[in-house]
């Protein structure tokens, strides 16, 4: 994943939520 590279926490989440939206997004089409 490319959030990896980042550390800093905000980074981080930000990149987790992300990868949940696209998740969902995946999940729903």
């Amino acid at each position: 994943m490319k959030c990896q590279n980042s550390a800093k926490v905000n980074g981080f989440k930000r990149c987790v939520d992300e990868f949940v939206g696209l998740k969902q997004v995946k999940k729903q089409r």
